[in-house]
């Protein structure tokens, strides 16, 4: 693999910490538009690996990407449980005194995982439809499998109650119909009050992680500043293609 002058990417799929989903959505994209390759970090999944299983590897598979590219920024990105993850893994390297990523794009993070807040009690994954009671039980039954009776408000999981100090800069990204918008706005209030560099955009009228739906004009938005926003933060200058 042809070796990138001015940063790589991460990648760190979602699927409610129990199922592989994402991964190529979320890397295809970014490698189309930004030309650089992209790592995509797998990982354990609950209910059969609880935490801290997934953040373990996620930290060797971080650990791995910096010894092969020693000294060049890394933008690591994940959306609803790889934002989650992102966290998890932005806190247990600070732990182990491991360089931060250079930039990080959290897109609809589930910031508390004891409450997903106003916007956990009016909206389903897609937006409004649905039998909205059966969703939200099954998406907390997801988040009980992966805690595996760690508490819920506990900063390495839940992010809203941790420092966040010196944390890199930060692009959250969500939808005004989004079942974590209320988790991924407190996120951005907290990171401005830790004087972090933090940016949030909040999509009108777009569900859960609707940048998986590729043909909405707001998913090729998203993609635009998403890579715009890293482009700033890692110095990344290459030939760059428009979203078709």
């Amino acid at each position: 693999m042809q070796a990138w002058p001015d940063g790589w990417y991460a990648n760190i799929h979602g699927g409610g910490f129990v199922m592989g989903a994402g991964s190529i959505a979320e890397a295809v994209p970014f490698a189309y538009l930004t030309g650089a390759p992209i790592y995509c970090i797998d990982y354990r999944l609950a209910p059969e690996h609880p935490y801290p299983a997934a953040v373990e590897d996620c930290i060797a598979a971080y650990g791995a990407i910096l010894e092969r590219h020693p000294g060049v920024p890394i933008g690591l990105y994940g959306s609803s449980a790889g934002a989650s993850l992102v966290f998890q893994l932005l806190h247990d390297l600070r732990a182990r005194e491991l360089p931060l990523p250079g930039a990080i794009g959290p897109f609809s993070p589930p910031a508390d995982l004891s409450d997903f807040g106003d916007s956990g009690r009016l909206f389903t994954m897609t937006g409004l439809w649905g039998n909205l009671h059966l969703e939200l039980d099954h998406e907390w039954s997801e988040v009980r499998a992966y805690l595996g009776g760690l508490d819920p408000k506990n900063p390495r999981v839940s992010p809203v109650y941790g420092d966040l100090r010196a944390y890199p800069p930060a692009l959250l990204v969500s939808g005004t119909r989004d079942i974590l918008l209320s988790g991924t706005t407190r996120l951005h209030r907290r990171l401005v009050d830790a004087k972090v560099a933090a940016e949030l955009i909040v999509f009108e009228g777009m569900p859960h992680c609707h940048w998986f739906t590729f043909h909405l004009p707001e998913a090729e938005e998203f993609l635009s500043r998403a890579v715009e926003f890293f482009d700033r933060h890692l110095k990344v200058d290459d030939h760059r293609r428009s979203v078709s």
